[in-house]
């Protein structure tokens, strides 16, 4: 069984940021927001000391550490989730993460220790690739050891 991780498992963070960064509002926030950083960001191909800089499309500086800091405080499991991968796992189901996210998926490794139940078996900024582009799939399966 295959689950992505943010919004089915786990609490996503992102909800809070404009206001973790102090706009006003939502569409405040995502006037300034360049449309492609996070997901350069997700997929590996903007490194984490540039996404600072290019996050938004004004001369403001993204505070790359209060956002992880501010993320690794507010991720936390679904209610009922963590029980429900326990019983899986108990069961003898072979369960497997998908998602896309960047490398801050091990900070909510750490956190959550998610990784006790499931196997990352497709990260987007390992892989290269996002879903759901056929290549995230592919990946995922051959991480599994099945074929599509």
């Amino acid at each position: 069984l295959f689950f992505d991780v943010m919004d089915t498992l786990v609490v996503n963070p992102f909800p809070s940021l404009p206001s973790l960064l102090g706009f006003a509002s939502k569409a405040d926030f995502f006037a300034e927001k360049d449309p492609t950083a996070w997901l350069d960001f997700e997929l590996g191909t903007l490194a984490e000391p540039d996404l600072a800089a290019a996050y938004f499309r004004s001369p403001r500086v993204l505070d790359v550490e209060a956002v992880k800091k501010g993320y690794a405080e507010r991720y936390a499991w679904l209610p009922g989730m963590e029980a429900l991968m326990a019983e899986l796992k108990a069961n003898g189901a072979e369960l497997h993460l998908m998602s896309n996210y960047p490398a801050w998926y091990k900070i909510l490794e750490e956190k959550l220790g998610v990784g006790r139940y499931a196997r990352w078996s497709f990260v987007s900024c390992e892989a290269g690739v996002r879903k759901p582009a056929r290549g995230a799939y592919e990946a995922a399966a051959g991480a599994a050891g099945v074929g599509l």
